[in-house]
């Protein structure tokens, strides 16, 4: 069942909206109700903890991208995006799934790079301690646009060559900017203003020279695991855990 008091506390959205918000809760719980049974780790044959399969990992990411694309659509369609990030911000669980997914953790880390408007270019990292509404907005665009206009690339590739394969070079990358070897399982995610981006595809401007530029940087696991986690509570209220089972 659709978790609307999380979402809509104050009755703000249409029946319309509700009605697309609960469809996607259906295919959320069906899908993990379904793939519950299924493995998605096995052990790390280098001794210690378990591996994600690329399979497994790229499924599960896949669809729950999908997912919080779909929310954001049926916000963003009636100009509410504020009321989703009141949303996320108004439960500190949901928050917290949102800031490891930008920061990571200390052993394999996030990063997240803006240059937005207000403060031009070059790109500069953004903690998310220092997160404003404006910011929540724009990393959920972020995920929106990565994912629909396949702004994103899952491989295994160093930083560097990653932007090379994907044509992001040009400007100076941020002094940050992360030298991981090419086995990382680390997703680069882009998105700059509509106008930006078109200068970059058809007049080569440096990418990093863009003024609406955000870039995240997450280790794909947790990316598919804090998304679940998050879609998890905004959407459903019986709630399942990453493997099916019922909460």
């Amino acid at each position: 069942m659709l978790n609307i008091k999380a979402l809509d506390p104050n009755n703000q959205l249409t029946q319309t909206q509700k009605h697309h918000l609960a469809l996607s809760a259906d295919r959320l719980t069906t899908y993990f109700r379904f793939t519950g049974t299924l493995a998605r780790c096995k052990p790390n044959p280098g001794g210690g903890g378990f591996l994600y399969p690329k399979d497994s990992l790229l499924v599960d990411m896949s669809f729950l991208w999908t997912c919080l694309c779909e929310l954001h659509a049926v916000f963003k369609n009636e100009d509410k995006l504020d009321l989703l990030v009141d949303a996320v911000k108004a439960d500190p669980y949901s928050n917290s799934q949102l800031q490891r997914i930008v920061e990571g953790d200390p052993q394999q880390r996030g990063y997240y790079w803006t240059a937005t408007p207000s403060s031009g270019p070059p790109a500069r990292s953004l903690p998310f301690a220092s997160f404003q509404n404006s910011d929540y907005k724009g990393l959920l665009q972020l995920l929106r646009n990565g994912y629909s206009h396949f702004r994103w690339q899952f491989t295994d590739r160093t930083a560097s060559d990653y932007f090379q394969e994907m044509k992001w070079t040009g400007g100076q990358a941020p002094s940050d900017f992360p030298q991981q070897n090419a086995y990382n399982h680390t997703l680069y995610i882009a998105d700059a203003d509509s106008g930006e981006w078109k200068l970059l595809r058809n007049k080569g401007k440096g990418f990093w020279l863009m003024s609406g530029l955000r870039v995240l940087a997450t280790p794909a696991h947790l990316l598919r695991y804090h998304l679940h986690a998050l879609l998890n509570f905004l959407l459903v209220s019986q709630k399942v855990d990453v493997f099916g089972n019922t909460l």
